[in-house]
């Protein structure tokens, strides 16, 4: 059996030798992959691209290979502070990543879009609206906000949309995004976070207890 100092001693010796990396150094936050933005908060990371956000909020992605930065959301600027703009279900899948715009002011007007965007040529692969106002008839503000965004491999997508306008019931409805936006399902029966993507492009979800299902283009 090794002694407490004879441990200490090889320890000490590999960490010298470079075999032992400290904890503290893994503690320390990397510079790398952050495309010049060395001091933004990381709000989505993977392997190959990292979703970061200023101190003036603007969010920004970043292809960690080429070290690209593509700016996703800029907050207002100036006195126009009724103004207000977020970036909400922030998704990254591979090289592309997928959020819901929200922008509203004082006068409760909002808009409301979904953007898939492909970090590793800073362009967008989709510019949606993520619901349809009228896929429920029943009276209200009819606006709409995603529930449960996923991307596919090539960035179409496929997510969930609430109608904010129904306060009593609020069925959620089911869309995807390939070479157009399509309605797939909707109603209250239709089950929250039973939506499932699959790496071939089908997508499944629960409606009242029963499995539905569809596939990409």
């Amino acid at each position: 059996m090794i002694s407490a100092a004879r441990l200490s001693t090889i320890l000490a010796f590999l960490l010298i030798a470079g075999a032992v990396v400290p904890a503290s150094a893994h503690a320390a936050p990397s510079k790398k992959g952050r495309c010049g933005l060395d001091r933004a908060t990381v709000v989505r990371g993977g392997v190959q691209a990292v979703v970061l956000k200023t101190a003036k909020g603007d969010l920004y992605g970043c292809w960690r290979k080429t070290q690209r930065r593509t700016r996703l959301l800029r907050m207002p600027r100036g006195p126009r502070f009724d103004y207000v703009v977020e970036a909400t279900y922030l998704t990254l899948q591979g090289r592309f990543v997928g959020y819901e715009i929200v922008a509203g002011s004082s006068r409760d007007v909002y808009r409301y879009t979904l953007r898939i965007v492909d970090l590793k040529t800073g362009q967008n692969k989709h510019s949606v609206l993520p619901f349809d106002p009228e896929a429920f008839p029943e009276p209200g503000r009819r606006l709409g906000s995603v529930r449960q965004l996923l991307i596919a491999r090539d960035g179409d997508a496929t997510w969930f949309a609430r109608n904010l306008g129904m306060a009593a019931s609020r069925p959620l409805q089911v869309y995807k995004v390939d070479r157009q936006r399509s309605l797939l399902d909707a109603g209250p029966g239709v089950e929250a976070r039973s939506l499932a993507l699959t790496r071939t492009g089908t997508i499944y979800w629960t409606n009242s207890g029963q499995a539905r299902s569809a596939q990409m283009d």
